[in-house]
């Protein structure tokens, strides 16, 4: 506000008894709904106090004295919280806002959560981000729940030993248990070549070893080539 409008003000104030305030006071709070020059007369000295401005009878009118435009009337309650300011031409502080819901606020330090505004608060909600890894190729690292988690990789994914069996990486070229694919097992007496299952006793390709073939005629006897 200008200074002469101040300096009345700051008069009319400095006279005024404390028994015509509390009354004015009273009197004034139905004033809001008139943020300009009332009509009607007033008592000299009535002083009425609101949000964003100070209302003041002076010489018979009430006058009106608003703060300065962005002066906070009602501050943040919180980081999801926002400040509300005067216009400077209304008594009233603008309604109570929150910031969009969405908006980010303080991390927990949690990966497997989002931290974001709610309804004026600050929540932290799980998410399915990648998270930390175990060090296994055969499991997922993945948020789930607000925690990580590591569930294993379907069978027979692509590893670099062969496959994934079980959330494990093996060689399905030699494994017994898993020969060719994940849950292929060769039954007793016989071995896992090249993901196939071969009796080693007598199989010319895998002669007593995978991948020892037997010469021209020879045949394979009790895993040696005669």
């Amino acid at each position: 506000m200008d200074g002469n409008r101040f300096d009345r003000l700051s008069r009319t104030l400095a006279t005024m008894s404390r028994r015509r305030a509390v009354g004015s006071l009273a009197a004034g709070s139905l004033l809001l709904l008139y943020p300009r020059r009332a009509a009607a007369a007033c008592v000299e000295g009535t002083v009425n106090q609101f949000a964003c401005g100070t209302q003041a009878c002076i010489n018979g009118q009430f006058e009106d004295f608003f703060e300065d435009p962005g002066t906070v009337c009602r501050p943040a309650a919180g980081e999801c919280d926002v400040a509300e300011v005067c216009s400077g031409s209304s008594f009233g502080c603008p309604v109570d806002r929150k910031k969009t819901n969405g908006a980010r606020c303080s991390s927990d330090g949690d990966a497997c959560t989002d931290d974001i505004c709610q309804n004026g608060a600050c929540v932290h909600v799980s998410n399915t981000a990648a998270c930390a890894d175990d060090g296994n190729v055969c499991t997922a690292d993945i948020c789930a729940n607000g925690i990580c988690t590591h569930p294993a990789l379907n069978d027979d994914t692509p590893c670099p030993a062969g496959a994934c069996c079980n959330g494990e990486c093996v060689d399905t070229g030699t494994d017994k248990a898993n020969c060719g694919a994940c849950g292929r097992a060769c039954g007793a007496g016989r071995s896992c070549c090249k993901g196939a299952c071969v009796k080693l006793a007598s199989d010319k390709r895998n002669c007593g070893r995978c991948g020892r073939r037997c010469r021209g005629g020879e045949r394979c006897r009790d895993g040696r080539c005669r």
